[in-house]
């Protein structure tokens, strides 16, 4: 027996690198009317966890799934019952760091 989940979780890491401008230029495509293709990936090479999964935008960087959440999904990430990401929400703080907010949506099994 399975069931649908769903799970909304913040995406950490987003200040690093060319993060922000990963974000900027999701909300650009947005903003236009398109879509953007988000896919989470688990990041092999990460030395700080061996669960880490990556968000990715397109093809770049956006950020993590924090490791808690990230030590729960990655058993479904590598089995593939992760069925959908979508961003449900982007916003802005105070010092103009854009924060990004998923739903993860996969198939749990009883």
């Amino acid at each position: 027996m399975s069931s649908t989940q769903m799970l909304k979780t913040a995406v950490v890491g987003v200040t690093f690198n060319n993060r922000q401008d990963v974000i900027n230029q999701a909300i650009k495509v947005l903003n236009s009317g398109n879509s953007v293709r988000i896919s989470l990936k688990h990041d092999k090479e990460n030395k700080s966890s061996t669960n880490a999964i990556a968000v990715m935008i397109s093809d770049d960087h956006a950020g993590y799934i924090p490791n808690a959440i990230a030590s729960y999904l990655i058993n479904y990430i590598k089995s593939a019952v992760v069925s959908s990401f979508k961003i449900y929400q982007i916003t802005k703080n105070d010092s103009y760091i854009y924060t990004l907010q998923l739903l993860i949506t996969y198939i749990k099994e009883y």
